[in-house]
């Protein structure tokens, strides 16, 4: 029997193209790779137009371009990395080929012989540093989003802070939200969300859902992008005292009382008072349930939220993140065509 069969060879071609992609994005985005990085310039004739000092934020170096509804995050880290190579979208995996083949350093899975940081920038909105952060107990699945001073990366100057995790399906859901208290009433709770969502659906092709949420100001925000509850039988009034910064909060069947959901313990922990009555100008919403996301559109609530915005995304920083959390890695390449990794 002379038959071959190319089945093999050809997942063993496109497993190792995605490892190659994975590796170079961190070549490109961490600074304790540059030996790595300098080692496999070296082997490239002629040498290419990409500036070193660009490292991971290819977009620096380029037009300001909008984020089109489908753009996924590997081809547009590769089209980018093209256009900085030597300004041609479709040359960035030629780009991926010719650096990880001049490695020497490159270990099995897309994971190298440098540690990476426990914090990535990832991108910039409104002047805010937007940073991804692994998770110091469960690396492989947990992860923060941050919103910071643009330059000042100072642990203490994180204005915002999204929760997240990965489960073994691939799934993202939301765990938590904050903002710090002098910068509420910003828009900063809906600018997060709204760009932790984008950027899930860049990289897996999806918006996240959440866990059970319990803090009203979470489920509001929530429900303000769009996000609908599953469990609806806690629907309540809230309203922000503005002078005090306590949630006034009333179900809407106000003989119901809340105390046995609420404790005076959560109550004082989340700044929450239990009201007889709908408070003035209170709005309802649903808490104690998980949220389905909206369903993703060019007009949803997470894309005119951010059509509000200026958003730029470093892709290479991005999937450079993403290749050391186990539970998102391979979820990475899941929503890309064929043709785009060829």
């Amino acid at each position: 029997d002379h038959t071959t069969d190319h089945t093999t060879d050809h997942t063993t071609d496109h497993t190792t193209l995605q490892s190659d992609i994975l590796y170079t994005s961190q070549l490109l985005s961490y600074k304790c790779a540059e030996t790595n990085l300098l080692a496999s310039l070296s082997t490239i004739n002629p040498p290419p137009l990409l500036p070193l000092n660009v490292r991971g934020q290819l977009e620096r170096n380029l037009p300001p371009q909008p984020l089109p509804q489908g753009t996924t995050l590997v081809s547009s880290f590769l089209s980018n990395l093209g256009l900085s190579y030597n300004s041609t979208p479709s040359s960035g995996l030629s780009f991926v080929r010719l650096l990880s083949s001049g490695s020497r350093y490159k270990l099995h899975g897309g994971c190298t012989s440098f540690a990476p940081p426990k914090r990535t920038l990832v991108g910039v909105v409104d002047g805010w540093d937007v940073a991804l952060l692994r998770d110091r107990l469960d690396v492989g699945s947990r992860l923060s989003m941050l919103l910071s001073d643009e330059g000042d990366r100072a642990k203490g100057k994180k204005v915002a802070r999204l929760l997240a995790e990965i489960d073994n399906e691939g799934t993202v859901y939301i765990r938590g939200l904050e903002v710090k208290q002098e910068m509420r009433g910003k828009g900063l709770a809906t600018l997060i969300t709204a760009v932790f969502c984008k950027f899930c659906n860049m990289a897996f092709g999806y918006y996240p859902k959440t866990v059970v949420i319990n803090k009203p100001g979470i489920c509001a925000t929530l429900e303000k992008m769009g996000f609908e509850a599953n469990f609806k039988k806690f629907p309540v009034y809230v309203k922000v005292d503005r002078d005090t910064g306590t949630t006034l909060m009333c179900h809407r069947n106000h003989v119901v009382d809340l105390g046995p959901q609420f404790p005076h313990a959560v109550c004082r922990a989340q700044n929450i008072e239990l009201v007889r009555n709908h408070p003035e100008g209170g709005k309802l919403i649903h808490v104690l349930s998980s949220f389905e996301p909206p369903e993703i559109s060019e007009c949803d609530p997470v894309e005119r939220r951010l059509q509000e915005a200026d958003v730029t995304v470093f892709t290479a920083r991005s999937v450079a993140f993403m290749a050391t959390v186990e539970n998102a890695r391979d979820r990475l390449f899941a929503n890309e065509g064929e043709e785009a990794l060829r």
